[in-house]
């Protein structure tokens, strides 16, 4: 394309640009507990048992990044004891 025809905005004509569309998925984790807005729900494992073991979220993660979920944030809630982590992946039939 010529210059002159892309200074006047007469070159070739794009399309709108597609829109990515997402479905989110929160999952809240209480102490040794977790459950999610589609209805999963389990324990969270502590790797290795001893006093002052931590029970881990990391396998669930992995999980569900493996169903194509990516974690999008993580915010706290009104209690201490429960955070909340929002996942998202691309919505199905999407383009």
């Amino acid at each position: 394309m010529s210059r002159r025809l892309h200074e006047r905005g007469k070159g070739p004509v794009a399309g709108p640009p597609s829109v990515r569309r997402w479905e989110y998925l929160e999952v809240d984790v209480h102490v040794e507990t977790w459950s999610d807005s589609a209805g999963g729900a389990g324990r969270l494992p502590i790797e290795a048992a001893g006093p002052g073991q931590i029970p881990s979220i990391v396998g669930v993660l992995n999980e569900l990044g493996g169903r194509g979920w990516e974690l999008a944030g993580v915010s706290n809630s009104s209690s201490p004891l429960i955070y909340r982590m929002l996942l998202k992946r691309r919505a199905s039939g999407a383009q």
